[in-house]
């Protein structure tokens, strides 16, 4: 069994990279993938620590990009974290999350939250999800739980700044992975940050995402009901779309734990046979 959507203490999960890939060897999984948001800081440790334990650890990231005014995540697998428009986009990112999030600090602390400082914040790395906040505010002695969350930073608080950000769209968004040699995968297609996507919506980002150059969707998903997931693999197959999927693991086991998906390795394989079918067409 894989899980190739995986997050670390590199953005906004709670286990290091190391910590995760031990755990991934505790379940008995063949393989993860390493997906922090914006970021791929996190995939040498925990390649180093898979080499040691055997476990398979392939290299992603989760982009957030924006769609007319929408928010979605693209998901790079198999890339190469060395190349430079990758590089060069995840810093674009970083700063304009850093730049969203010091909006929000300015709104709360005007607000009443005068002990919270933005310095302390960011010492804990780049912000890239409300999960940063959760860990600050969780430090900080202040009401983190989801309807507090939403209150003071979700798009109806009174906190609350868009990133303008996502300086991405989702056509960058697969170019730039493309560029680093991977597979752009859509990510949970059926709901992003602020909105439940409906199959109608999901089938023409579907045929947009295609024209862009998309290469896969993620089908496994915690929560996703049987008749979505099989609606899901018919929208592949008529798209020719790679499968992909996995826990959105952050650190909470109870809530989405780590190869709770049960996605066999065969999923990974077809992505990784076609990659080097491609590099072979390339070398003759």
């Amino acid at each position: 069994m894989i899980d190739l959507h995986v997050h670390t203490t590199h953005s906004d999960g709670t286990f290091t990279p190391d910590e995760v890939v031990r755990y991934a060897k505790e379940k008995e999984l063949a393989a993860i993938a390493i997906t922090d948001h914006d970021c791929v800081s996190g995939v040498k440790e925990a390649k180093e620590t898979g080499n040691n334990l055997g476990i398979e650890v392939i290299a992603g990231i989760e982009f957030s990009a924006n769609h007319e005014a929408q928010d979605f995540h693209i998901i790079g697998l198999i890339i190469d974290i060395k190349n430079t428009l990758l590089n060069e986009a995840i810093a674009r990112q970083s700063k304009a999350a850093e730049k969203c999030a010091e909006r929000i600090f300015e709104r709360l602390i005007a607000s009443g939250f005068n002990h919270i400082s933005f310095d302390e914040f960011r010492r804990q790395g780049s912000p890239s999800s409300k999960g940063h906040f959760k860990q600050y505010m969780t430090s900080a002695n202040l009401p983190c739980a989801p309807k507090e969350l939403e209150k003071h930073i979700g798009k109806e608080g009174m906190a609350y700044a868009f990133f303008p950000l996502r300086s991405l769209t989702v056509a960058d968004a697969i170019s730039v992975i493309h560029d680093a040699g991977g597979l752009a995968i859509w990510a949970h297609p059926f709901t992003n940050k602020f909105h439940q996507f409906g199959r109608e919506e999901v089938a023409q980002a579907a045929i947009t995402f295609k024209a862009m150059g998309l290469d896969g969707v993620e089908a496994y998903w915690p929560g996703l009901w049987q008749d979505d997931f099989d609606y899901i693999i018919d929208l592949a197959e008529k798209h020719k779309f790679f499968i992909s999927g996995g826990s959105d693991f952050h650190g909470n086991k109870a809530q989405s734990d780590l190869g709770n998906g049960k996605i066999p390795y065969s999923v990974l394989n077809a992505m990784l046979t076609a990659k080097a079918n491609i590099r072979r067409h390339h070398e003759q």
